[in-house]
């Protein structure tokens, strides 16, 4: 099994609530991508959303890993564990599963998460995953990452 925790009902339903009206609000510029060039950039070919974890109809985020790898030259190489609270609302999303795929050399199937709104989902962040293109409807999620 590929190494994750899953936590239901991280939020209450008032702090969800709470989450999803700010960000609703903040909305914010198209999302970036940490890279070898000093600056942050836009790259929409590898992830199409907003920078406050925003995805609508046809965004997505590429398979990779957030770090937590000497192959990574950038601060990202200190990230160990990363975390996704989901925030949709019920019902009001199609598509949008975020795929946890194994290490190189496990012969296992990738794992399709689509947890249910105020559920935390945690990892070793050098796990590649990706989001899956959203067909309908809006995917929040809060995502950060913490040292080891």
């Amino acid at each position: 099994m590929i190494d994750h925790l899953v936590v239901e009902h991280a939020l209450d339903a008032g702090a969800l609530e709470q989450v999803r009206d700010e960000m609703t609000v903040a909305r914010g510029d198209p999302a970036t991508v940490l890279g070898l060039a000093p600056q942050r950039r836009v790259a929409s070919s590898a992830r199409k959303a907003t920078h406050v974890a925003a995805y609508g109809p046809g965004d997505y985020f590429v398979a990779h890993q957030d770090g937590g790898t000497p192959l990574v030259h950038d601060d990202s190489r200190f990230r160990k564990a990363s975390v996704v609270i989901c925030l949709s609302a019920p019902g009001t999303l199609s598509g949008g599963s975020l795929m946890l795929h194994a290490s190189f050399g496990r012969d296992e199937s990738p794992q399709s998460l689509a947890p249910a709104p105020a559920t935390l989902v945690a990892f070793p962040s050098e796990t590649t995953h990706e989001v899956l293109p959203i067909t309908d409807g809006e995917r929040l999620s809060v995502v950060s990452w913490y040292p080891g």
